[in-house]
């Protein structure tokens, strides 16, 4: 018989398990022991079949109590029920900018609660419409259970609900391509209901993504590259890939020509970090598209020019974003007609800012009517030559813009500039008598002067309109003396090298601050910036009170003074 490690005697089966002596015997006669021991055998079987028995009952009547102390049970039907938890799931932006894993199982942890609410929430496909899959590098030896879990989690979506698939998976994940088939496989069995696909992983899992070929409203793709890695990914698909048909589509880092993606149905491009002659093939050839965001570029070759202006009458929401030394938005300015154009946003970067000449000479040769204007980026030249932004603003958009984000290039970081942008503006401000909104921005001094501006075109804006208007000054950093490093500084300081404002000009400020026409907001957002000026500042901090706090210590200073010189 085999050794005890432990104690080094032989190792046998229990006594309870162990077969009786009398067992093996001839006859079918049991000795006194034996039967004893067969007595107290059959005890030990009706006890645990006993505890068993009660531990049933006991979740029974746990069930109960849950369900007498559970008042959303006691108060509501389960279609309201339903509804209650359809509205405890995170929207489709949040949970794909987002690897919290508390926000992706909100129908787990819903299911946890009780067995009421997990037969409601297992009854509810709609909870499980979103499949949000974040998978870390630790998570590699579960892939099985993972794959497991994601067949289980669609089980439960229903059979014709539209689904929103997120996977976020680590790059250092699945290396051997094969590790992540079986995922890719189980959703493959779904793909005709997918609506909505975000995956960010490595080249060797994005491989598998055709396999889902299907008409799908949105598809994002964001190529995570593995660290110390500079080579582009470029990689052979799957045999039997299918084609992607988005309507929404959104690519980040890797080239589109390494999917099959149809632009046939495509009306919503946003492309960032990707060649810009592949940028411009799906701005050139998608027939249906209405909004374009292309960003960073990753090369300066420009295509050839054809020998035609290319006239996209769909065209409704155009943003440019230039790399730090491309000016790819020149050249689509200029090649292309946006007769339909609303809205036009242009972020330039340093060394290649847009001449504004280039912007009002594309407009006019459009003949669009824009409702949106966002400018960042705005060349020395052309705050030299105010008669550039002043035209644009004014006489060639001014009288159709219902919103105006203007910013020069570095403009938080230089005072003169921001006051010069505000000053610009402030000139146009009759042209822009349908104006709804204006963003400007301030440095954290001198930013008073900024805000008068500001003020005093809103308020020259509202008097012709009689219509709301929303005016926004917009912070990197805390202002002076709000900061609280600068908090004790002298307020003189917050004037920088501008002179003091007048006691009359401030209280005049503060008065315009309270019209009912004009909302005024002051915010700062301590970055990293939005890539795109057109996205608001989410994440801002709301400073509105403390600046009209440091307006009343500015004109109480002010008072002081004067009443000092008397």
């Amino acid at each position: 018989m085999p050794i005890c490690p432990f104690c080094h005697f032989e190792r046998s089966d229990s006594v309870s398990r162990s077969q009786l002596p009398c067992k093996t015997s001839a006859t079918d006669a049991l000795c006194k022991a034996c039967t004893s021991v067969v007595a107290i055998d059959a005890k030990i079987e009706q006890a645990r079949q006993n505890l068993m028995d009660m531990q049933e009952e006991r979740l029974r009547l746990l069930s109960e109590v849950n369900h007498a102390h559970d008042q959303l049970s006691e108060r509501f039907p389960v279609e309201i029920i339903s509804n209650i938890f359809q509205h405890c799931l995170s929207d489709l932006d949040t949970l794909s900018d987002s690897t919290n894993a508390r926000l992706a199982g909100v129908p787990l942890r819903l299911s946890q609660v009780s067995r009421r609410w997990r037969t409601i929430a297992h009854s509810t496909p709609q909870l499980w419409a979103i499949l949000p899959l974040y998978i870390k590098e630790s998570q590699e030896p579960s892939l099985q259970a993972i794959h497991d879990a994601v067949r289980e989690w669609l089980s439960r979506s229903g059979e014709s609900n539209p689904l929103a698939i997120i996977l976020d998976i680590n790059s250092k994940i699945d290396l051997r391509t094969e590790r992540s088939l079986p995922i890719f496989t189980t959703l493959k069995n779904y793909a005709g209901r997918v609506r909505h696909f975000h995956i960010k992983a490595a080249a060797p899992v994005l491989r598998h993504l055709c396999q889902l070929g299907s008409k799908m409203s949105t598809l994002r793709i964001s190529y995570v590259k593995e660290r110390w890695t500079r080579v582009r990914p470029y990689y052979h698909l799957d045999t039997g890939c299918g084609t992607l048909e988005p309507e929404h589509f959104y690519i980040d880092g890797t080239a589109w020509t390494n999917f099959h993606i149809s632009l046939s149905r495509l009306t919503h491009l946003e492309a960032r970090q990707m060649l810009f002659s592949h940028m411009f093939t799906i701005l050139r050839d998608a027939p249906h598209l209405v909004s374009c965001n292309l960003a960073c570029p990753m090369d300066h070759r420009e295509p050839l020019h054809p020998p035609e202006p290319l006239v996209k009458s769909t065209m409704r929401h155009l943003y440019l974003h230039d790399h730090m030394h491309t000016n790819s938005s020149v050249f689509v300015l200029a090649v292309f007609i946006f007769p339909s154009l609303q809205s036009l946003g242009l972020e330039s970067s340093i060394v290649y800012p847009i001449p504004l000449t280039d912007v009002i000479n594309h407009i006019r040769r459009s003949g669009s009517q824009l409702e949106e204007l966002f400018l960042h980026g705005l060349s020395p030249d052309d705050l030299m030559r105010p008669s550039s932004l002043a035209e644009l603003i004014g006489p060639v958009t001014g009288r159709s813009l219902r919103y105006l984000d203007v910013a020069g290039n570095q403009g938080w970081d230089k005072m003169e500039v921001c006051l010069q942008v505000a000053s610009i503006v402030e000139t146009a401000s009759a042209y822009l008598s349908n104006l709804r909104t204006l963003r400007l921005y301030a440095t954290v001094r001198g930013w008073p002067h900024v805000l008068q501006k500001l003020l005093s075109t809103s308020s020259t804006i509202t008097s012709v309109s009689e219509q709301p208007l929303s005016a926004m000054l917009c912070f990197k950093t805390l202002p002076t003396p709000i900061h609280e490093e600068t908090r004790d500084h002298e307020l003189d300081a917050i004037y920088d090298d501008n002179s003091p404002l007048t006691a009359t000009e401030l209280r005049d400020m503060m008065s315009t601050m309270k019209h009912h026409l004009i909302k005024v907001s002051m915010s700062y957002h301590p970055g990293p910036w939005p890539s795109y000026c057109s996205e608001d500042l989410a994440n801002a901090t709301d400073i509105t009170e403390e600046v009209l706090v440091t307006l009343g210590r500015l004109l109480h200073d002010s008072r002081r003074k004067q009443c000092e010189l008397k």
